[in-house]
């Protein structure tokens, strides 16, 4: 055989082991996966990492409170607990709260006479971040004048979302911010829209017609974090607004507590309203 010849055939050997190697390599890894040392992500995310959404899940048991969402547990006791910081709850009371804190909040004690001016309404709500099993926000507390921050942590077990720690105001450095004091009273255009979507809002409860709102506000209602969900009234129920209860105008929204009358019952919801490009709409379901 000519060397040329020897070269080609020894090349063409030489190829064909390196191929072969290669594919014994390639069957070894998909047998044995990716190497325990490198993180591996779980739904597109690295273990550990914080979620977005953890707090639209509920428990996994079957009681009442274990289908109710994280947003609904640290909604409803942010209510009482205000309630509770006015005087006009007692903590035994606290909704969803543990032992701890529920003793967490009863020691804090309620806001001090020299404080009050007006009833305590709820300013905003910050979540700080959230896992699978726990969450963490600080929520504003305000009256005319004053502001009140606390921090409420939650965990998420089998019967559902605990209140499990609160780190109540601290009274003796609480006092008005710059913005509550540059803040400006509500306009007429604003309570305007607001009486006709409190009214509007009240209607949809008998005859299921959601009024103008915006998206936020609609995705409670979907999910069944509305302020009346599960609140029943018979088709054409007249209703009335009894009172409704402004919160400082900050920029382009408000808070604002309405008191209505439908059918013999008493009904009272809070909302945020925001000006949006339509008007003024509402925002959320406080």
């Amino acid at each position: 055989m000519r060397p040329a010849a020897k070269i080609a055939t020894a090349a063409v050997f030489v190829a064909i082991a390196v191929g072969v190697l290669f594919g014994v390599r390639a069957l070894r890894g998909l047998r044995v996966g990716p190497s325990s040392s490198q993180p591996v992500a779980l739904g597109g995310r690295v273990r550990g990492q914080p979620l977005a959404v953890p707090l639209w899940r509920t428990g996994t048991g079957a009681s009442v409170r274990a289908r109710l969402s994280g947003i609904a547990v640290e909604r409803g006791f942010v209510g009482s607990y205000l309630r509770f910081l006015q005087g006009s709850l007692d903590g035994s009371a606290l909704r969803y709260a543990s032992i701890t804190a529920r003793d967490d909040a009863i020691s804090g004690g309620r806001i001090p006479a020299g404080l009050r001016d007006g009833s305590v309404q709820l300013r905003s709500v910050q979540q700080n971040g959230a896992t699978l099993y726990s969450a963490q926000a600080t929520v504003v507390a305000a009256n005319r004048e004053m502001s009140f921050p606390f921090t409420v942590s939650l965990i998420r077990e089998r019967d559902g979302w605990w209140i499990s720690d609160v780190q109540p105001p601290d009274f003796d450095v609480a006092g008005p911010p710059p913005s509550l004091r540059r803040s400006r009273t509500v306009p007429a255009a604003a309570r305007h829209a607001t009486t006709v979507f409190a009214l509007r809002y009240l209607r949809h409860v008998a005859d299921g017609r959601l009024p103008v709102m915006t998206p936020t506000a609609r995705a409670q209602v979907r999910l069944g974090e509305d302020s009346l969900h599960g609140t029943r009234l018979a088709t054409r129920t007249p209703v009335r607004l009894v009172r409704l209860e402004y919160g400082p105008l900050e920029r382009d929204r408000f808070a604002v507590t309405v008191s209505a009358s439908a059918a013999g019952r008493r009904l009272r919801f809070t909302l945020l309203m925001l000006r949006t490009h339509r008007g003024w709409e509402c925002d959320a379901f406080l």
